[in-house]
């Protein structure tokens, strides 16, 4: 799993995602049941999903806001097929 994820997608985002999920996991296997375990699972899965919702929300402001640069001239661009 970390031999495909360093070879499919190499950036922080997928990094930062990657690290706080096998955090969780390592929490979660640990199979105890105490309160502060479960207060520490609760918080990072809420920390997940809320990082989450904000690359999500960046990433559609900076689509919305600045666009993407359209290249319909190189025979390569998938924008040319899209028209």
């Amino acid at each position: 799993m970390i031999f495909f994820i360093g070879k499919a997608q190499t950036n922080l985002i997928s990094t930062i995602f990657f690290t706080l999920n096998v955090v969780n996991l390592s929490f979660i296997a640990r199979a105890d049941e105490t309160r502060e375990n479960m207060s520490r699972i609760y918080n990072l899965t809420n920390g997940i999903k809320f990082f989450a919702a904000f690359i999500l929300l960046a990433d559609t402001m900076f689509i919305f806001f600045i666009g993407q640069d359209p290249k319909p001239a190189d025979s390569e661009s998938l924008d040319s097929h899209i028209r």
